[in-house]
């Protein structure tokens, strides 16, 4: 987590220890995601102009947007600042909880995902 995150807004690291949610949360949540699904989207962006051999050390975007995209359907974060609400709304429809117990079961498709998405030569 980037250090200016929690403390831009408000958020008691003893919450979140203590599995806690809160507003503050939720927008710390909502920033970093949507700071991941943009250089996720801005990677995707340049796989043309990237060698197919480089592939395997991009698959790791595979889970990391797997991981977004069921936060997304947690609907993450329970609240969004009044000045990036447009920007949310292109990049996520809802927003709530980190600690959905949903978002701790594996994802069962992972493997066959990232068989697939080597084949392909995408990530």
């Amino acid at each position: 987590m980037a250090v200016p995150y929690p403390w831009q807004h408000n958020l008691v690291l003893e919450d979140l220890y203590r599995g806690k949610s809160s507003p503050a949360l939720a927008e710390v949540v909502w920033e970093v995601a949507s700071n991941a699904k943009v250089h996720l989207d801005h990677a995707r962006d340049l796989r043309k102009t990237r060698p197919r051999e480089a592939v395997p050390v991009l698959l790791p975007a595979v889970p990391a947007d797997s991981w977004l995209l069921r936060l997304q359907k947690a609907d993450f974060g329970t609240r969004v600042p009044a000045d990036q609400l447009a920007a949310a709304l292109t990049l996520w429809p809802c927003f709530s909880d980190v600690f959905n117990p949903d978002l701790r079961s594996r994802d069962p498709w992972l493997y066959p995902r990232l068989y697939w998405t080597h084949l392909c030569g995408r990530y």
